[in-house]
């Protein structure tokens, strides 16, 4: 049985990196026919017909095999929401952090025998009293 997982294995393993390489070769080959159509126009007035279909079929086997992969890889943007929100709680709590250190900042600012702030503007807005 050990055995049996151990060769079943090695061929997903194989597949997968099959899958990989197919993904970098279509995306390469969709690069490559997207310069060669923009170069064939634009430099010898030639539109070439064949790369604009291939290069969509290109992107197509691209998004298939590396919907894969990236689900594979846990990367997926289904997967990354809790990624997401990770970063998004860690802005809030750097912000908070930074809020309560103004504030801070601004109390001691204004205790007694401070000297008053140097700032035209806010002299014109101080209350006299």
């Amino acid at each position: 049985m050990a055995a049996t997982r151990s060769i079943l294995g090695r061929i997903i393993k194989a597949i997968r990196a099959v899958f990989t390489v197919l993904v970098v070769v279509c995306f390469a080959y969709m690069t490559l026919a997207v310069l060669a159509q923009v170069f064939g126009r634009y430099v010898f007035n030639y539109s070439i017909s064949w790369t604009e279909e291939t290069a969509k079929f290109a992107q197509i086997w691209v998004v298939l095999l590396g919907a894969g992969i990236t689900m594979r890889r846990g990367l997926h943007v289904a997967n990354a929401k809790h990624l997401i929100l990770g970063t998004v709680r860690a802005g809030c709590e750097c912000l908070a952090r930074d809020m309560r250190t103004l504030d801070l900042l601004h109390a001691r600012l204004r205790e007694p025998g401070h000297p008053p702030c140097q700032c035209p503007r806010a002299q014109e807005t101080r209350p006299t009293s």
